[in-house]
C-alpha cells in the first residue's frame, strides 16, 4: 500500500493539524495580509449598508472592550466579536461567510497583540473611529480607518509575539 500526501499548497488551512504545524510568524503574516485585503473593504461596505441595529451592536461591543482593560484574553475575544459584527453590517452573506472563515484563526495573534495595554487602547480607539465612520455613512473614512487600524495591529502582533517568546524563554 502506497501513501500519498498532497502538496502543502493543497492543504486546508482551516484544518486543526495544519494550524498546529503552521502557527509561526509566516502564518501570522499570511493571516494579517488576508485581513489587510478584506477588512478595509468590509468597513467600506458596512458604512454604506449598516442599519441602526448594526451600529448599536458595534457600539455595545466597543463599550465591552473599554471595560475589560488588562484582560488580554477577554479583549481578544471581544475584538473578534467586534470585527464579526462589522462584517455582518455589510449585509453581504458571501463576504460575511468569507470573513467568518478567517476570524477565529486570529485568536493567538489577537491575544499576543493584547499583551500590551497601549495596543489595547489603540485598538479600541481605532474601533471607535471606524464605528463613527460607519455611523456617519462615510465609506472612505471607514476604509481608511480600518487600514490604519490594521497597520497598528501588524506592529502590535509583532511586538506581542516577541514579548511572548521572551517570557517563554526565561
Amino acid at each position: 500500500m502506497k501513501t500519498t500526501v498532497a502538496h502543502s499548497y493543497e492543504w486546508n488551512v482551516l484544518d486543526g493539524v495544519w494550524l498546529k504545524v503552521n502557527s509561526g510568524v509566516r502564518y501570522y503574516d499570511s493571516l494579517q495580509e488576508t485581513r489587510e485585503l478584506l477588512e478595509p473593504e468590509l468597513a467600506y461596505i458596512a458604512a454604506k449598508n449598516a442599519t441602526e441595529e448594526d451600529i448599536a451592536e458595534l457600539q455595545r461591543l466597543l463599550t465591552l472592550q473599554q471595560n475589560c482593560s488588562g484582560d488580554a484574553q477577554a479583549h481578544a475575544k471581544l475584538d473578534i466579536e467586534w470585527h464579526l459584527a462589522l462584517a455582518r453590517a455589510t449585509h453581504n452573506p458571501v463576504l460575511n461567510q468569507l470573513h467568518n472563515s478567517i476570524a477565529n484563526l486570529g485568536m493567538k495573534t489577537r491575544t499576543a497583540a493584547s499583551s500590551s495595554p497601549s495596543a489595547i487602547e489603540s485598538a479600541i480607539e481605532w474601533h471607535s473611529q471606524i464605528a463613527q465612520a460607519v455611523s456617519a455613512k462615510n465609506p472612505e473614512l471607514a476604509k481608511a480607518a480600518m487600514q490604519m487600524h490594521l497597520s497598528q495591529v501588524r506592529v502590535a502582533v509583532a511586538e506581542g509575539i516577541k514579548h511572548t517568546q521572551n517570557v517563554q524563554s526565561v
